[in-house]
């Protein structure tokens, strides 16, 4: 005979994909907010990030915003049109260690988390 659930399983599979949902409500809502904040403050230097992920792959939108949060001392050096994977994350690395020199705390995240695109950790920051 095939396995037949019981209902016990099916209301537990209920409530775990409704915790899925709220779950994913909430970054989608998170992910939105911060998007609204970063290009408030990145707009004025004529840049717009639409998807997070992707946006912030090539670092030129979080160098950028490191620039207007803390315009002294200087960022230093970065690639204005990254072209090679290897200058979108030193652009990451940049921005990431002038934050840290801020006293910005950014506990378990490095360029390659952002590169690749981990939404946990880029709205961690």
């Amino acid at each position: 005979l095939p396995y037949k659930p019981s209902r016990d399983d099916l209301v537990s599979k209920a409530l775990d994909d409704g915790e899925h949902t709220r779950s994913h409500r909430l970054e989608v809502s998170q992910l939105k907010s911060f998007k609204n904040w970063l290009n408030h403050h990145i707009a004025p230097c004529g840049m717009h990030v639409e998807d997070v992920r992707a946006d912030l792959m090539d670092g030129t939108a979080l160098c950028t915003l490191v620039t207007r949060l803390y315009p002294t001392p200087p960022i230093g050096r970065w690639w204005r049109k990254p072209r090679l994977d290897i200058q979108r994350m030193e652009n990451i690395a940049i921005a990431l260690r002038c934050l840290r020199s801020h006293g910005v705390r950014l506990e378990n995240i490095d360029a390659k988390d952002i590169y690749d695109g981990n939404v946990k950790l880029i709205l961690g920051m």
